[in-house]
């Protein structure tokens, strides 16, 4: 299972930006602190990760 699991990751598209994947990891960071500014916040540095790398599909 895990093998599968690393395959499957290793086959995602990758960001084109890396400034656009740091915004995404930035949104889940204050996306699991499960509060309503917290929430917000990640949605905010998510659309910001998508106007930057529209194809990336993780955010």
């Amino acid at each position: 299972m895990i093998i599968v699991a690393g395959q499957t990751a290793a086959k995602r598209k990758r960001p084109e930006d890396l400034a656009s994947y740091d915004l995404y990891l930035l949104g889940l960071e204050v996306q699991h602190r499960l509060t309503p500014e917290g929430v917000h916040q990640a949605l905010r540095l998510h659309k910001q990760s998508l106007a930057i790398d529209p194809g990336f599909a993780r955010a």
